[in-house]
């Protein structure tokens, strides 16, 4: 039988006793999160940068967040960013979803691409969470990667998919022709 045994708004810790063997197992259960690539018209992304106490450091990532209930991925996508950066997207596409961490969560994160990000309150307040937000062009996303400047796994997998998609598409254009 599976027992709670914390709980707090972002995650809740479950214990598993396993009778055959007297094993116990913790699993993590957790609300689906999201991630949103914004990119502007002058093919410049919108990051974040925030302090992470899992860490212990700050980081670079791209806005995103839990999803919200009665809420979609999608919609929470577009809060995420706006409540984050300020920011809002013309168009959103989604890129896909991947389990975060199958040996403790069931939750997905949701990637997403934003496109034609447009600033449209500059004085959003979110102190809590970012500590900067800035604008990178695109060409130097995979240097900082290489670099370890942005380490965060489900901010690199949103760029592979995104990377994904693009040879997809152009891939099946190719087909066509």
């Amino acid at each position: 039988m599976r027992q709670k045994v914390y709980s707090s708004e972002v995650l809740d810790v479950f214990e598993k006793k396993i009778e055959n063997n007297n094993k116990r197992i913790i699993t993590l259960s957790s609300s689906n999160w999201v991630n949103i690539i914004p990119i502007t018209n002058k093919n410049q992304i919108v990051f974040v940068k925030q302090f992470r106490y899992g860490s212990n450091s700050e980081t670079l990532e791209i806005p995103g967040g839990m999803v919200d209930d009665c809420e979609s991925s999608f919609q929470a996508a577009s809060r995420e960013l706006y409540e984050e950066t300020g920011y809002i997207c013309e168009k959103i596409i989604e890129l896909g979803n991947i389990s975060p961490n199958p040996a403790l969560f069931k939750n997905r994160i949701s990637s997403f691409l934003g496109l034609n990000a447009e600033l449209k309150n500059s004085n959003v307040n979110n102190e809590e969470e970012i500590n900067e937000c800035l604008l990178i062009n695109k060409e130097k996303v995979p240097g900082l990667i290489e670099s370890g400047k942005i380490d965060h796994a489900l901010v690199i997998s949103a760029f592979h998919l995104l990377e994904l998609k693009r040879i997809l598409l152009k891939n099946a254009h190719i087909a066509q022709i």
